[in-house]
């Protein structure tokens, strides 16, 4: 292609990824969604941008017009990527086909391949350009935010929130994807798996077994709501696909585990990763219902190699409050928490002596709260349940292992 039409091209792409905040807006949703964007393009049919992309869209349409950036010019930077990502050479065909009416595959062919220049009169309207072109940017150069001081920092919130950035939901209706609340569809946070629990449901494993078990009108539930992921009820379509099922392990009693010291840390990790997983459990009091209970701590903890050029450690942390007198839980929360990579191998490596012990805490920025529920009783095996679905397979295995180990 002319490399004048593809500087042009290629200082749009670099304009938006340094200023634009549709941009980011939309590369955040995107992320959330499991999904690429080409894939909203098929040539059965034209479907206009999804809600979360349409400001970017207009931002590129302009930006397409400002430029002059012409129909050849970006059917023909499709084509010279195409041995990179081919699924741009299928979406600029679509393109084509819906933008000037041409039926014939072969010239489709022809004409996305570069083989046939369109003619001055041939002009495919900018609106699907810039939804081609804003799709493009977000599948190929999205927004990545691994360091969650910067994602905190950008989250907009449009409910109450807790001091975790937490909102008291009630009336909730859980989806595959996300959930309905107060007439609007929310994406699920990235973090949540969703996988069901049993084949054939279209429901996270976790909620559906927390909608099962718990009488959410009898109990305080929270959620982070990122007002990015918020899309109006009219725009959600409901579309399931096959996801495959989570085993959550036995039964057990956590009563008759052999917990009496104050303060207690177990380890107990996986010989072949070097993956652990802690577990802390210290005593307190309830002030209010004037009862012991003892936080009950798991955190997951990865092994990094020496070598890495990782600068931060992210890791999977479940809290619990148990009230030992009644055998119930009546607190558990999941949190993703966050550490710089030399704090974080102190804390894995167990230097108890240093100023990083096993059980020190991330920031509480980087203490990031997803869910929590309370104010209502959790049986033991619940929890059991509930760590055992929320903890990546290999640890709910050293979780189970840990539990016969007390006994």
């Amino acid at each position: 292609m002319i490399e004048k039409a593809k500087d042009k091209i290629e200082n749009i792409i670099l304009q938006v990824i340094a200023q634009s905040e549709n941009y980011i807006n939309a590369s955040y949703y995107a992320i959330h969604c499991f999904f690429p964007m080409w894939r909203n393009f098929n040539l059965a049919e034209y479907k206009n941008p999804p809600y979360f992309l349409r400001s970017f869209c207009d931002e590129i349409e302009r930006l397409i017009i400002e430029s002059d950036v012409t129909s050849n010019d970006l059917i023909s930077y499709f084509a010279s990527i195409s041995h990179e990502n081919s699924s741009y050479f299928w979406t600029s065909q679509c393109v084509i086909k819906h933008g000037l009416g041409i039926e014939d595959y072969m010239l489709l062919y022809n004409i996305a391949s570069g083989n046939i220049k369109l003619d001055s009169t041939k002009i495919i309207p900018t609106e699907i350009l810039a939804h081609a072109f804003a799709a493009f940017i977000i599948d190929c150069y999205p927004h990545k935010c691994s360091d969650f001081e910067q994602l905190v920092s950008e989250e907009r919130f449009y409910y109450p929130i807790t001091d975790y950035k937490l909102t008291k939901l009630t009336n909730v209706k859980f989806k595959q994807d996300g959930f309905i609340f107060d007439d609007k569809y929310h994406l699920y946070n990235r973090f949540i798996d969703r996988s069901p629990l049993k084949n054939g449901s279209f429901i996270p494993a976790i909620f559906y077994l927390l909608s099962q078990k718990v009488d959410f009108e009898n109990a305080d539930f929270f959620m982070r709501l990122d007002a990015r992921l918020t899309v109006p009820l009219s725009e959600f379509s409901e579309g399931n696909r096959f996801l495959a099922a989570k085993y959550y392990g036995p039964s057990f009693s956590f009563s008759e585990t052999d917990l009496h010291r104050i303060k207690t840390f177990i380890v107990h990790g996986n010989p072949e990763s070097g993956n652990q997983l802690l577990m802390v459990i210290k005593k307190d009091f309830d002030t209010l219902l004037n009862l012991e209970f003892w936080h009950v701590e798991l955190e997951t903890l990865p092994f990094y190699q020496n070598s890495t050029n990782n600068k931060r450690a992210t890791t999977t942390f479940i809290h619990g409050k148990y009230y030992p007198q009644d055998k119930v839980f009546r607190h558990i929360d999941y949190i993703k928490n966050q550490y710089a990579i030399d704090d974080y191998c102190k804390k894995y490596v167990g230097c108890t002596t240093t100023d990083r012990p096993i059980d020190f805490y991330a920031t509480k920025e980087c203490h990031y709260k997803i869910w929590c529920i309370e104010n209502t009783n959790l049986s033991e095996n619940l929890w059991h349940q509930i760590s055992s679905i929320s903890l990546p397979i290999e640890y709910g295995a050293l979780l189970d292992e840990m539990l016969q180990m007390q006994k």
